[in-house]
């Protein structure tokens, strides 16, 4: 998979400490099972890797500007190796190519110019149509150009249509099944509802709460019949496990608000740990991030748990230097306490 074009004249590729690789998944056994590049100046995701638990790739995903690379091949593999998926998007995350094959190597499905293709197993083809058929059945896309699911066009009128839905397991097995209603509310946009029981198709999940994890997948899905999902249709994702950090014998810092600052890459950064064990991040009110801190005096480290932005789900650990300068590692930077007039003169 070719990576992303950067201009020749794009100098700023060179500075140093820009681009950092992290693991920021693991399995139990400490393998790693999501590594991630971060673009930490521009606070972007650039690429992530993930594997399966023998060491084998699962997938590879080239990102830019919060969202897939357009033009650019996100691939999933089965864990035997063979390949699962291969999608591309354009710059309106609509997909112009999308091959998926079984995991015997025999294709499942393709689709380009508009035109979609279906195979059974043995390669027999099953169904064949496009985009501007009364009738059509194509992949459910993920944000992670992961496939999810099948959708089939059942019933059409305007401004109303049923759509059937199975979404998958963590396997690509059927996991639950049934009709959504579609109405749209303008030429670009349509809102999906499930206005009906679904079918519980894997008897060991229960059913209220994956319908209510395919209702807040639908409600990031604002496009007609192309379009990938705004976020990942994850149900079993505890198999991955963060860093080992234990806050079982450390603390929070019972105190008033504090506010740290760095200078890096020409812009402020500002970390505020408040009083009540959550914290926020910010650059120059470009972007906010937020989670909980905890400390160990142990050690004399400071841990940050991201809950929002792109770091979500990740532990970050900040050596203590002092009570003034504190070092975040994989930030690279020092950050000094502001003086309390200071701090009152932030707005983070």
């Amino acid at each position: 998979m070719s990576g992303r074009n950067i201009p020749l004249n794009d100098l700023s590729v060179l500075i140093p400490n820009r681009f950092k690789e992290r693991i920021t998944r693991w399995y139990e056994d400490r393998s790693p099972a999501v590594i991630r590049t971060y673009d930490i100046m521009h606070n972007e995701l650039i690429k992530e890797l993930r594997y399966f638990n023998n060491g084998t790739l699962m997938h590879e995903a080239i990102y830019s500007k919060g969202g897939l690379d357009p033009y650019n091949s996100v691939i999933w593999w089965h864990s035997n190796g063979n390949r699962l998926s291969q999608l591309i998007v354009n710059e309106n995350m609509k997909m112009t190519q999308g091959n998926i094959w079984y995991d015997n190597g025999q294709i499942r499905f393709h689709f380009e110019d508009n035109n979609y293709y279906w195979w059974d197993r043995n390669g027999i083809l099953e169904d064949n149509g496009d985009l501007n058929d009364t009738s059509y059945i194509l992949p459910a896309w993920s944000n992670n150009g992961r496939f999810i699911g099948v959708r089939k066009l059942i019933d059409k009128s305007i401004p109303l249509w049923i759509e059937e839905w199975t979404l998958f397991n963590y396997n690509y097995n059927p996991l639950i099944k049934g009709n959504v209603l579609c109405i749209v509310r303008d030429n670009e946009f349509v809102d999906r509802v499930i206005n009906e029981e679904w079918t519980l198709i894997d008897s060991s999940r229960e059913l209220k709460y994956l319908q209510l994890s395919a209702q807040k997948l639908l409600n990031t899905i604002t496009g007609k019949n192309n379009f990938i999902a705004g976020e990942d249709w994850i149900i079993n994702n505890e198999k991955y496990i963060n860093s080992l950090l234990d806050s079982s014998s450390s603390y929070i810092i019972n105190s008033d608000k504090n506010y740290y600052k760095s200078r890096q890459f020409n812009q402020n950064y500002y970390l505020k740990l408040n009083s009540d064990g959550t914290f926020d991040y910010t650059c120059q009110d470009q972007y906010k991030d937020s989670g909980y801190y905890w400390v160990n005096n142990s050690v004399g480290k400071l841990f940050l748990h991201y809950e929002s932005g792109i770091y979500t789900g990740e532990n970050h650990m900040i050596a203590i230097i002092n009570h003034r300068k504190i070092f975040y590692q994989f930030r690279n930077s020092y950050y000094f306490l502001m003086p309390p007039h200071a701090q009152i003169n932030s707005d983070i």
